[in-house]
């Protein structure tokens, strides 16, 4: 099954770098296959269908995603990263019939930080601005305040608080009109361990009726220091009751597991990581000066 998508999907794959299309010597291409998993009232695995596939340089580059119907295991659409200066410039994504469908556009200031990331969307032979966040950082590069437009008009301003030890404490998100959420506020305060790893997420919430939505994540780690699992709690918390992380010998992530009250799973994601040698070249964003 896995050597006969790679078969189907070649004709997407190239390299992202600006310049010329002159093939180089054979390279190493990686990927990472995400698949979700139905299981039966044993947890054990009875379906199986790719739901995506991330495609990066040797170096990690990611350059590609493919998306599939959980359904129907068709592409549905694919992602192009593009790349300018060492730094991602655009994400450009496009439906299973290759129409462009949005691109993200990237920002930086002169230090390096992503300052301003626009969504355009193709409409009458154009390019049209549908969203835009402008990010503002402290002097050490935290973000401090993000502010989300919705065509033109402000929807969401969110702003980040951080420890003496530069951990983020609090992040509170104020919707207006133009965002369309059901939410007016929104707000996540961290605690940390003593090794400054997340402990506890208290999560509030006001939504446009004025009904306060509450819960609690409680994160737990493996002997390895990875993540390896999230608890819900509180009288609004998700339909899930738990979160699981397992992972490869090498700590790469091999499965994400949403358990229920009863500890059955209600949805698996599993990894798997692949290499695949093949010519490298290079490609030009049609829209790379616009």
């Amino acid at each position: 099954m896995y050597k006969k998508l790679i078969q189907n999907i070649l004709w997407l794959i190239c390299f992202t770098m600006t310049g010329s299309s002159a093939m180089q010597a054979a390279d190493s291409l990686k990927i990472i296959q995400i698949s979700r998993h139905w299981v039966d009232s044993a947890n054990k695995s009875v379906k199986k269908t790719v739901t995506e596939q991330q495609f990066f340089t040797k170096d990690d580059t990611l350059f590609r995603k493919i998306f599939y119907s959980e359904k129907t295991g068709q592409i549905t659409g694919y992602m192009r990263c593009y790349y300018k200066n060492g730094r991602l410039f655009t994400k450009e994504t496009f439906s299973s019939k290759d129409t462009l469908e949005f691109i993200m556009k990237h920002e930086y200031s002169p230090a390096g930080d992503l300052i301003v990331l626009t969504k355009l969307v193709p409409e009458q032979g154009n390019l049209f601005e549908k969203e835009k966040t402008l990010k503002t950082y402290d002097p050490d590069h935290k973000l401090i305040a993000e502010k989300k437009t919705f065509e033109k008009k402000t929807g969401t301003i969110t702003s980040f608080t951080y420890n003496t030890a530069g951990l983020l404490v609090t992040e509170s998100k104020k919707y207006k009109k133009a965002a369309k959420s059901p939410f007016k506020l929104e707000s996540k305060t961290y605690s940390y361990s003593p090794d400054n790893l997340v402990s506890q997420v208290n999560y509030a919430a006001k939504d446009n009726s004025g009904r306060l939505i509450q819960y609690t994540e409680d994160y737990s780690y493996n002997a390895e220091g990875e993540l390896s699992g999230i608890r819900y709690s509180g009288k609004d918390k998700p339909p899930i009751a738990e979160k699981v992380y397992k992972y490869y010998y090498n700590g790469k992530l091999r499965v994400i597991e949403d358990h229920d009250a009863a500890g059955k799973i209600i949805y698996l994601l599993h990894y798997e990581y692949k290499e695949h040698f093949m010519n490298r070249g290079t490609e030009d964003s049609y829209y790379e000066n616009f």
